[in-house]
């Protein structure tokens, strides 16, 4: 880890910040990263997870937590109050870019499923009441192939966990998750044969991402790092962001970003969802939400 250069910095010491992230998913995981690198160079920041983004999202807004992370499309409803949001939330500002996320449809391996217009009549995991934005998402997605829920047979569950244990359980026939992650290993290595990602169809890609700022259909190679890729597919990538409450200490925002920037290598190393981090990418979100006083000042120093 970075030898912290500037830890007895007023803003540094005797402050404590809090994270908002779900539970048990590539987002907690995420956090947990993040908060090490941040703490380590003396920035206090603490994970708090909770059962969906959607919850954090409103007590960041509120100010009852500091900081949050999300997908680029979910931060991006959450300000303009669409999609899934059930009001604005003028209070939150971005930090940083933390990745390029990955993630698809995972199914069986030896299922017979080969593409997404495939899923026509299988089980299909629903509603998240407590993610609703995997429903969206499952909605967008199965549109590549032309699917839609009218075509399936919807099989409803509480959260992106739950749906795991409906896929382990033999339940629902495809699952959403994120590709390289911890929790995948362990489907892959508890479902006989393991599990494959499906390939979704460039030409399918303005109609999955029309509501979907930033995300984009990009090309994944085998690699040992990512079980289930056995062949090259077009896989779901997007900007995964961290952003703050308006009024935090703009002095603790420049610090995270100029940690984050100069902890590059090991962020990479601590994770693999920072396996894409890229300290140069930080600024690269072009969906018109303001950014944070101290993040901008930050990135004016950094250059």
């Amino acid at each position: 880890f970075l030898a912290n250069p500037a830890k007895s910095c007023s803003g540094q010491t005797g402050q404590e910040y809090t994270l908002g992230s779900t539970k048990g998913t590539a987002n907690y995981q995420t956090a947990v990263s993040l908060s090490k690198i941040l703490r380590y160079n003396g920035l206090e920041v603490t994970p708090i997870p909770h059962r969906g983004t959607q919850s954090y999202i409103d007590r960041v807004d509120r100010g009852e937590i500091d900081f949050g992370i999300s997908n680029i499309a979910q931060i991006t409803w959450a300000v303009r109050g669409t999609v899934i949001a059930k009001r604005k939330h003028p209070n939150l500002r971005l930090v940083a870019n933390l990745q390029q996320f990955r993630t698809g449809l995972l199914v069986r391996h030896h299922s017979g499923i080969k593409s997404v217009a495939d899923l026509k009549g299988k089980r299909i995991p629903t509603e998240f009441k407590s993610s609703p934005m995997f429903h969206k998402g499952m909605i967008a997605w199965l549109t590549n192939g032309n699917v839609s829920l009218d075509d399936v047979s919807q099989v409803p569950v509480s959260s992106l966990g739950t749906s795991w244990k409906a896929f382990t359980n033999g339940d629902v026939d495809v699952v959403i998750g994120a590709i390289g992650s911890g929790s995948i290993k362990k489907l892959n290595a508890s479902i006989p044969g393991g599990v494959r990602w499906l390939s979704f169809d460039p030409a399918g890609e303005k109609r999955m991402f029309k509501n979907y700022p930033g995300y984009s259909l990009q090309l994944i190679n085998p690699s040992k790092g990512t079980p289930g890729v056995r062949t090259d597919i077009y896989a779901i990538h997007f900007p995964y962001t961290l952003w703050a409450h308006k009024d935090v200490s703009a002095e603790a925002v420049s610090w995270a970003v100029k940690y984050l920037y100069w902890s590059e290598k090991n962020l990479r190393a601590a994770s693999p969802f920072f396996k894409t981090f890229d300290a140069k990418n930080m600024t690269k979100v072009n969906n018109g939400i303001q950014w944070h006083k101290g993040a901008l000042s930050a990135y004016d120093y950094l250059g």
